[in-house]
């Protein structure tokens, strides 16, 4: 438990540090152009504090000057500083949809907000169709958005059903969506446990997937296919050695 606290200090260190740096700049006008381009290298520091090692698979799928919406299974916190991680080496960004509830938290919810993060409404209101508009809007100016459609963390490592919110928003705009796979994360930041413990992370990204006119649900079926045959191909292949 030593070690954990100490890697909670140091989560806690960076995290401050990036988010006063940016709440400082807030009155003039800066604060959301200083988060989106330390977006990245945050991840990567956070992943680093944590004791997570990384392994990078199929970024030669991805071209750092398009812009795609990332879809992925969801095992941990930890998974946006594995995704951030690799998306560094490209020197690519993204933004997130997140649960609304997170912007309600002092400091992160001010991160989130000027980042450009989106609140996720979980019901069939309008609020829930303004969620999707403003991340069609967003993706229409040319950022990456990246959704975790299980809509919660796993608490048993097994893919939950995707929900196709995700998968309407790229069928709206036509934007490719890249499917990736994560393990490794729920070991490093357990979900519901404090004990932050040093592990190998993988994440792998997938050739791009089109929406074309294919309807949402059935989009979200052949996108979960491609994630678990992925997951379970990462969990029974073994590596040793991270980034």
């Amino acid at each position: 438990m030593t070690g954990s606290f100490f890697r909670w200090i140091g989560l806690a260190v960076i995290f401050g540090y990036y988010a006063v740096s940016g709440i400082l700049r807030a009155p003039f006008g800066a604060a959301g152009i200083y988060y989106r381009s330390i977006v990245s290298k945050f991840g990567k520091y956070m992943l680093a504090a944590a004791g997570g090692k990384a392994i990078f698979e199929g970024l030669d799928n991805l071209d750092p000057k398009k812009h795609y919406v990332f879809v992925g299974n969801h095992q941990s916190y930890a998974d946006i500083f594995l995704l951030l991680a690799a998306l560094n080496t490209l020197n690519m960004g993204t933004i997130f949809m997140l649960k609304k509830e997170l912007f309600k938290i002092p400091f992160l919810g001010s991160v989130a907000k000027y980042m450009g993060m989106i609140p996720i409404e979980n019901d069939e209101s309008r609020k829930a169709l303004k969620t999707v508009l403003d991340a069609v809007k967003a993706l229409e100016k040319g950022i990456s958005l990246t959704i975790f459609p299980e809509g919660s963390r796993s608490k048993d490592g097994e893919i939950i059903s995707f929900k196709r919110g995700a998968f309407l928003i790229a069928g709206h705009t036509g934007m490719p969506i890249v499917p990736f796979a994560i393990t490794g994360t729920a070991d490093v930041m357990p979900c519901g446990n404090l004990n932050v413990k040093p592990g190998l992370c993988r994440i792998s990204f997938l050739p791009p997937v089109m929406p074309g006119n294919m309807p949402s649900k059935e989009l979200a079926s052949s996108v979960e296919d491609i994630v678990r045959n992925e997951y379970n191909r990462l969990r029974f292949t073994g590596k040793t050695e991270g980034k």
